[in-house]
């Protein structure tokens, strides 16, 4: 896989919910799509997603069925009250293992019907492809730099790569 462009961030974003985080601490490792949804789309390559969005990655928030039947994205407010808090994944974000949107597009075998679909939630929940980035294997802890928790309106670190193999040392 060719090497990623540079990137003006210093980090690429798994973002999730607390209960989600509590199940990756756990495990180790951030799971690729595959293995974490029960249904599976012919021709999808699965992956673990990463966002350049340095706030938040819209596509990451949960919706839910509305009175008349269509769905409704929560609010930020409400998927850090309904998912037990925020947390984010950081990585480097020159990282050779991430792919943009239109390298993994290309990979893809699905129908194109799919991606349009993909391509037009991202841009109706207020988010845009060219932040996407996709990792094709599970992320082990070892290759997370730093990780954040949302408390009082900021992202705050609670987990830094550095820091541990300091302590560690």
């Amino acid at each position: 896989m060719k090497k990623a462009k540079k990137q003006n961030n210093k980090y690429c974003w798994h973002y999730t919910t607390g209960e989600k985080f509590q199940a990756i601490s756990e495990s180790g490792a951030i799971y690729t799509e595959g293995k974490t949804t029960p249904v599976q789309i012919p021709g999808l390559i699965n992956a673990v997603w990463f966002s350049t969005n340095q706030k938040w990655e819209p596509t990451a928030t949960k919706a839910e069925m509305d009175g008349a039947g269509g769905m409704k994205q929560f609010s930020f407010g409400r998927m850090r009250q309904l998912g037990g808090g925020l947390v984010r994944f950081g990585i480097s974000a020159d990282s050779s293992f991430l792919m943009t949107w239109d390298e993994w597009k290309r990979k893809c075998k699905c129908s194109v019907g799919i991606i349009e679909g993909m391509e037009q939630t991202a841009l109706s929940q207020g988010s845009n492809v060219k932040n996407f980035r996709a990792c094709l294997s599970d992320v082990p802890r070892e290759l997370w730099e730093v990780v954040d928790v949302w408390e009082n309106g900021k992202w705050v670190r609670v987990f830094t790569r550095d820091e541990e193999a300091s302590a560690a040392a």
